[in-house]
């Protein structure tokens, strides 16, 4: 994919590699599983106006609206069973922690304030502006529901914000500190364990923003993708694929 730091972030469309990879794959299916049929189609009616100029990548994305049928076997068939698995995974922790209280306090404060904060109108230094920004970013999103759709919605200021600051680097700035908690919070759990956490909360990010504006959905659902490629290929590879890497969710399953 193009360096999306440092171009412009109208559209960017990804390479074939990308697009034909296992990861991207299993963020489309995840995003499919978490986004309403609604959202989902009019993400895939942008993507296909970025790759309008070639009818392959169209049958692709129409293709990828359905589950596959049952005759078809390997990649794709596993795809679909990582996708439920890590989806699955997402859904019992937020259901087991809910919304941690330090996080709902920082929320609470950022939000609470914001009428007389810097961010509001502006001013102020520009590095705590954006600071404050991912933290609210990341306290909506620990959030149950769709906090953070609601707020850009309401909040026309923080809306910009979050438009003028999209990039690759804001993304990778937002799950880190998000995946950072989640590591603070799972010390007694196996390394393994810990790190299939934290690629289903990499996938969850970049569906959640994805779904939050009008941007293609290549955009963000690239920037996950080089954010998996980054942190997570070297695991998977030395595990030998992806679902050795994710076996253990099967362990969780049958207990």
């Amino acid at each position: 994919m193009s360096s999306p730091n440092d171009v412009s972030m109208e559209e960017i469309p990804l390479e074939d590699d990308e697009r034909d990879s296992i990861e991207y794959k299993i963020l489309m299916a995840y995003a499919q599983r978490r986004l309403s049929v609604s959202k989902y189609g009019k993400l895939l009616k942008n993507e296909a106006n970025v790759q309008k100029s070639s009818s392959s990548i169209r049958r692709k994305i129409n293709y990828l609206l359905y589950f596959p049928p049952p005759s078809q076997t390997g990649e794709t068939a596993d795809v679909n069973h990582i996708a439920d698995k890590l989806v699955q995974l997402v859904t019992s922790r937020s259901q087991e922690s809910p919304s941690d209280v330090s996080f709902k306090l920082t929320y609470q404060s950022l939000c609470g304030a914001q009428g007389d904060s810097d961010v509001a109108d502006g001013s102020g230094d520009k590095e705590h502006d954006e600071e404050e920004i991912i933290q609210t970013i990341v306290s909506l999103l620990r959030e149950s529901g769709d906090q953070l759709e609601k707020k850009i919605q309401k909040d026309r200021i923080f809306h910009q914000h979050f438009k003028d600051m999209l990039s690759y680097n804001f993304f990778k700035r937002i799950t880190d500190l998000f995946l950072k908690d989640i590591s603070g919070e799972s010390t007694s759990e196996p390394g393994d364990q810990v790190r299939c956490t934290k690629v289903a909360f990499t996938m969850e990010i970049a569906t959640r923003l994805t779904a939050v504006d009008n941007h293609p959905m290549n955009l963000v659902l690239g920037f996950g993708l080089k954010y998996l490629r980054e942190h997570f290929k070297p695991w998977v590879q030395d595990q030998g694929g992806w679902e050795k890497a994710l076996a253990s969710l099967d362990h969780e399953e049958v207990e």
